[in-house]
């Protein structure tokens, strides 16, 4: 009787917590990526009159036919969600929760400790060192850019299908 219990525990929290993916799938390339809920995505999709639009968010729900994103700028309840129906995706990405932290420190961390080096020689005076610290945190920020890519990767006319899996 215990095992039996032990069991139907185990049996029933496994399929109360598992957690069900949204897979974009190529099967000629053979790669998988899997979207799980609070994942950041940007995706490329036919809009209103058909005209291509983007859309980065962090991924609320999705189904069979809908993936439901976090709204950007919502003033009210009914504004909180945006919904893509998934015949209307052109392209995707999955976006990296590291890079979009990672990004804004590093800048910010090369932008003033160039201050201090510089601030640290006498060779330079007030302005040259404001510009020349703004000059390496450009440099670093258009370097963050093309390491962490935002733009959209996958086409969907490239194979790509879509399914869901619980």
């Amino acid at each position: 009787m215990k095992y039996l219990l032990l069991t139907f525990v185990l049996t029933f929290s496994t399929i109360v917590f598992a957690q069900k993916v949204f897979i974009f799938e190529n099967k000629a390339q053979n790669i998988e990526v899997e979207v799980e809920e609070s994942d950041l995505l940007k995706l490329e999709y036919k809009g209103y009159l058909g005209q291509l639009s983007l859309y980065q968010s962090k991924v609320v729900d999705f189904n069979d036919s809908t993936i439901v994103l976090e709204s950007i700028n919502a003033e009210s309840q009914a504004e909180k969600h945006f919904t893509v129906k998934t015949t209307d995706i052109v392209g995707f990405r999955k976006i990296s929760k590291f890079g979009q932290i990672l990004k804004p420190l590093v800048n910010l961390g090369v932008t003033i400790g160039s201050y201090f080096i510089f601030d640290s020689s006498a060779k330079f005076n007030d302005t040259e060192k404001i510009v020349y610290s703004a000059g390496a945190g450009v440099v670093v920020n258009l370097l963050m850019e093309y390491l962490f890519k935002e733009n959209i990767e996958f086409r969907i006319s490239d194979g790509w299908e879509m399914r869901v899996k619980s």
